[in-house]
């Protein structure tokens, strides 16, 4: 399995590496000197990248037929869907650790580090999960479709409160400061953690289930 995992990287590594190195950019450039556009980024990213992943692998999968190769190896196709899963893990926690870093060495405030920290672990083991479940339920260009129209049903309630006075964080601190404070915690941040593996461990469960029933030979 862990040659699966391994393979995964490989194919996707020159945009990890590039997502990953904008991210670190951004922290040393605009970290300290502008901390609210570098936090832009630091929330933006981890969670555009979890989303994407699932449907750059399932491209290239699609297009060179490497799961029907895959699936007449002696390898149970629970491997070949938690390898995926593990890659965007690894992803995560990859980012999780450069937030975690930023805020130790002071490049962003330590409050805003674990509150990026909630958001970024909940929101990315999250819709890792659902992208990853949508890919195997309808394959690659029905996923595209259904991805589109679940990213419109939660991004035009942010853009509705990023236009209120003082954005997001100041309705969080007006309506709900108990969230803030637990968000802006390491308890939040475990929590937060927890919840989003929770949701991406029974997507893994049920695209595993999908995977092993699905015929190959009719991709959608």
């Amino acid at each position: 399995m862990w040659n699966l995992v391994y393979k995964d990287i490989v194919q996707l590594r020159s945009q990890l590496l590039q997502m990953i190195g904008f991210v670190v950019l951004f922290m040393i450039a605009f970290g300290r000197s502008s901390p609210d556009f570098a936090m832009i980024y630091v929330y933006v990213a981890p969670v555009v990248l979890a989303v994407s992943l699932p449907q750059m692998s399932f491209g290239l999968e699609e297009r060179g037929n490497t799961f029907a190769f895959l699936r007449a190896l002696p390898i149970r196709p629970s491997e070949i869907v938690l390898a995926k899963y593990l890659v965007s893990v690894g992803v995560t926690l990859v980012f999780l650790g450069l937030i975690g870093l930023a805020g130790a060495a002071g490049m962003i405030p330590a409050s805003s580090a674990l509150l990026a920290g909630s958001v970024v672990a909940l929101a990315s083991f999250g819709l890792a999960g659902l992208s990853y479940f949508l890919h195997f339920l309808l394959g690659l260009k029905s996923a595209r479709v259904a991805l589109i129209l679940v990213n419109f049903a939660w991004a035009i309630p942010i853009m509705l409160l990023i236009k209120l006075p003082g954005g997001p964080g100041a309705f969080v601190a007006r309506y709900l400061p108990w969230l803030q404070r637990l968000a802006a915690s390491w308890g939040g941040v475990g929590l937060a953690s927890g919840l989003g593996l929770a949701v991406l461990g029974v997507s893994g469960a049920a695209s595993a289930w999908l995977f092993t029933k699905r015929d190959l030979s009719r991709l959608p």
